[in-house]
């Protein structure tokens, strides 16, 4: 309680100075007012977790790092929203059956309906997405703004795995800078696609994967556990080598006598191969270790396919 109320001493004028802009905004474009009040929000809880930082120079440069990037993002969203920029075939992407089904589901809970029967939920994006823009606004703004605050957290999970290799807090800050500046991640962490999810996932992963070699706790493990449950659930295809190589680096390099590390090993692989069972939508019968799937994808006729596909788009 005490930190929430050094918060507020801090950011009280801030907050003031925000929530009148906001009634001012609120006249003249409600998308942009819901829109700056996810801002508001997002940032002020990502910044909530920073100032739990110990290290002052740190925080710091990590406050600045996040604040780059999410401003960055922000303007790229707000272009994107407002200049109707509509890429993938005039309009035909994925972010397009999204926002269908984030307005289902919106429409749903003004009726104090929380099923999902019938929706298209390949991945819970869509629904995230559909709880904002219930209480915000139903408009696609929401998501991509959402998706920017994603992309930006990310920037500080590579800040941090940078420093896990020993690396300086300038060189961690340039990492963290380029990769967000990298068109991939301005382009598709902008528009309300999963890929944010992936990217965020990803990078939280490689930091608890790294600290976990460095030093091993049943609490970091978890927390790694979980990031490989959303990773999982948004790109299976990814999580799998990534559980492939930790295991190897854990049996090569970590710190435990051999017989720990195999025991260890043995406990955690027994666990990652409920990952894609528990990841699914719909209790889809995925397998364990995601076996099914695998067997399904890794085929001479669905390979032939995905062959022909990527050439049509080329063509």
């Amino acid at each position: 309680m005490e930190k929430i109320l050094n918060f507020f001493a801090n950011y009280g004028k801030f907050i003031m100075a925000s929530g009148i802009v906001l009634a001012v905004i609120s006249f003249f474009d409600k998308k942009l007012s819901a829109s700056l009040i996810l801002i508001f929000f997002l940032a002020s809880a990502a910044f909530f977790f920073i100032n739990r930082i110990k290290d002052e120079k740190q925080k710091k440069i990590i406050s600045i790092l996040f604040l780059i990037v999410f401003l960055l993002h922000i303007a790229v969203v707000l272009f994107f929203f407002y200049g109707r920029f509509q890429p993938f075939s005039g309009g035909s992407g994925d972010y397009i059956q999204y926002d269908d089904t984030a307005n289902q589901t919106a429409e749903r809970l003004s009726r104090g309906d929380f099923s999902v029967k019938g929706l298209a939920l390949a991945h819970y994006f869509p629904l995230l997405a559909g709880y904002l823009y219930y209480l915000l606004v139903p408009k696609m703004i929401v998501g991509q703004i959402f998706n920017a605050w994603l992309v930006a957290l990310s920037t500080i999970f590579i800040y941090l795995t940078v420093k896990e290799f020993g690396r300086s807090n300038k060189e961690a800050f340039l990492t963290g800078l380029i990769v967000a500046i990298y068109p991939s991640p301005v382009f598709f962490g902008s528009l309300m696609l999963k890929e944010a999810f992936v990217v965020f996932f990803s990078t939280l992963a490689i930091l608890l994967a790294l600290k976990l070699l460095g030093r091993f706790s049943w609490r970091i493990f978890a927390l790694f556990y979980f990031s490989l449950i959303g990773l999982t659930h948004f790109r299976f295809f990814i999580s799998i080598p990534l559980i492939f190589i930790f295991v190897i680096l854990w049996l090569l390099l970590s710190k435990f006598k051999l017989k720990d590390r195999v025991v260890y090993a043995l406990i955690m692989i027994f666990l990652f191969g409920f990952l894609p069972v528990i990841s699914t939508v719909g209790g889809a019968n995925i397998g364990y270790f995601g076996i099914n799937e695998i067997k399904r994808q890794v085929n001479f006729k669905s390979i032939i396919c995905h062959i022909l596909a990527a050439f049509t788009i080329q063509q």
